[in-house]
């Protein structure tokens, strides 16, 4: 008898550890794929916080807002190194098991020649602009100092003649420092204004688009920029256009970044009116991260 039962608590003892055992190993799946989510809450909150640049010993560390954070069957926390480009290090935790897994993560700004339109003596080179549709008025474009907290100091300003029905409908683009692979993950931003004289009427335009433009020639429209008349409410005011995690072509690269902008005076307006855009901190990232790794 006591030999039976030797054996029978030396079995139940093995049943507990390999249980033990299996629960570990699921939880080990688990906290791996938590640590991998939680990379992608770490490219979010370095992308809102525009902290693509990675510069600085102060951006290096713990990343603020993914510290012990709740996700899926456990915790994790991100952090993110000095190198260039930097290493994330993401540890996923499930109950008492956690899962360290790194990976290196680059964000590129493809819009290398004067993003913030400082250098106006070359505003003709860095961003040329396509000659205005047959019928338009050439009401003119150039480069502007606007003086304000949001953006930078000198901006693209764009603005139609004064008087009725005068319009300026045209762009300006570059080519971007290196072509956009097919099926890439890009963040797309900029900084806008649009403005005024006069009370305009219904049919004035104040359309402004950003356009990528693809090897093959035509072109695709991540967003359009407001509505196109501008209100008593939003005239004058600097907004953000921020879109992110937008895919590109499957089959064709991106190689343009063009500004698009339709001013027109409506049929109404008086002999000084006029009407007016801004561009300013064009930014196209190219988001491209390795394949993870445990140290």
């Amino acid at each position: 008898m006591a030999v039976l039962g030797f054996l029978g608590a030396t079995f139940a003892s093995l049943v507990v550890e390999h249980q033990f055992a299996a629960v570990n190993e699921a939880r080990s799946v688990q906290a791996l794929y938590v640590a991998e989510a939680g990379f992608e809450l770490a490219i979010q909150e370095l992308l809102d916080n525009q902290d693509y640049a990675f510069n600085g010993a102060a951006a290096n560390g713990v990343i603020g807002g993914i510290t012990n954070v709740s996700l899926g069957a456990g915790t994790v926390s991100v952090s993110k190194g000095g190198q260039t480009p930097p290493v994330l290090t993401a540890t996923g935790t499930v109950g008492e098991v956690s899962r360290v897994i790194a990976m290196t993560l680059d964000v590129k700004n493809l819009v290398k020649k004067d993003p913030t339109f400082v250098d106006g003596a070359n505003l003709a080179v860095n961003w040329p602009q396509n000659p205005p549709q047959s019928g338009e008025d050439t009401g003119g474009s150039g480069i502007a100092s606007v003086g304000n907290s949001c953006c930078s100091p000198s901006a693209l300003k764009t603005w139609t003649n004064a008087g009725a029905n005068k319009q300026f409908r045209t762009y300006r683009e570059q080519v971007l420092d290196q072509a956009i692979p097919a099926g890439s993950r890009i963040v797309v931003r900029l900084s806008y204004m649009r403005d005024r004289t006069g009370a305009g009427n219904t049919v004035d335009t104040h359309s402004l688009q950003l356009l990528l433009v693809r090897s093959a020639g035509s072109t695709e429209t991540p967003w359009s920029i407001g509505p196109s008349s501008v209100s008593d409410s939003d005239k004058g005011v600097w907004l953000t256009a921020d879109v992110r995690g937008w895919a590109t072509s499957a089959t064709l690269s991106t190689t343009k970044v063009r500004l698009f902008y339709d001013l027109s005076n409506g049929n109404t307006a008086s002999p000084t009116d006029q009407a007016f855009g801004w561009f300013d901190n064009i930014q196209v990232l190219l988001v491209t991260k390795s394949a993870w790794s445990e140290p």
